[in-house]
């Protein structure tokens, strides 16, 4: 079960924007698993490179397609995810994502977005709008265009008069990428992205819930199963939107591992869940 089939079963709107990689053919992409409605990819952005490869045939491999779907309906084909597509994606992905938000906190549903936004996975290329924006590169300036990404939806939340009741984490799926020149950093861990080593599986995890979650507190690593629980305990008739329960708060309050890390990262995500 998805968080989306979860979340959904329990009464909420569902959206889903950005990298998917849970299976590319319908049956499997995200209006099948839970999410209301999604755009994105159906798998990741090293693919976009392949149509100016060298040698590549879409005859025999064809590229992945940027995509968008509804519940119950069959997801379509937008445009070929290319390096063009590449730079320009987040920026649609965050505008959709604001659109959802705007409009699901002006209905009677709680909702969830989980906005899977695709930098700074390889290739780092910016948007056009924040090339040459920070005079350091095209790192660089991918970090300002996903800083001010991050901002939009934030910004999003609090104009929508929700901020206090509304659940923000931020975090990536895996540790700094190691294919150059587009490779990162892992502070002070070994390893990177496709190893098992610490540098490959320690992650940034930020949350935000005003009024429950103190400014400052290092969360532990299963915070994500209290809130799944429950979702699932709403879903099930014995939880009514009040938040997480006592025992579960305490674990969202950091009370176990201690876990603090900072890498460069591969992709980030950043999720926005409105309990009412």
């Amino acid at each position: 079960m998805t968080i989306g089939e979860a979340l959904s079963d329990a009464g909420y709107a569902t959206g889903y924007y950005g990298k998917w990689h849970l299976g590319s053919h319908d049956g499997r992409l995200p209006n099948d698993q839970g999410f209301d409605e999604w755009f994105g990819i159906p798998r990741t952005t090293d693919e976009s490179l392949w149509p100016s490869s060298p040698g590549w045939s879409s005859a025999i491999m064809p590229p992945e397609k940027m995509m968008e779907g509804k519940k119950g309906e069959k997801s379509r084909e937008l445009k070929v995810y290319d390096v063009e597509q590449r730079r320009l994606i987040d920026a649609e992905i965050t505008r959709r994502s604001v659109a959802f938000i705007e409009r699901q906190a002006k209905g009677s549903k709680p909702f969830f977005a989980y906005v899977a936004l695709t930098q700074p996975h390889l290739p780092t290329e910016p948007n056009p709008a924040f090339k040459g924006k920070t005079g350091n590169g095209d790192w660089a300036d991918m970090l300002a265009e996903m800083d001010a990404n991050v901002g939009q939806v934030l910004d999003a939340v609090d104009k929508a008069g929700v901020r206090d009741n509304t659940i923000v984490i931020f975090t990536s799926d895996n540790g700094a990428e190691f294919f150059k020149p587009w490779d990162g950093w892992a502070g002070p861990w070994r390893g990177q992205y496709f190893t098992a080593l610490e540098g490959g599986i320690r992650v940034p995890f930020l949350i935000r819930w005003p009024g429950r979650i103190p400014a400052g507190e290092e969360p532990c690593a299963d915070d994500l199963q209290p809130l799944h629980r429950s979702a699932r305990r709403e879903a099930d008739g014995g939880f009514m939107g009040r938040g997480p329960d006592p025992e579960d708060r305490g674990r969202l309050r950091g009370e176990y591992e201690e876990v603090s890390a900072h890498t460069d990262g591969h992709s980030r995500s950043l999720y926005a869940c409105e309990m009412k």
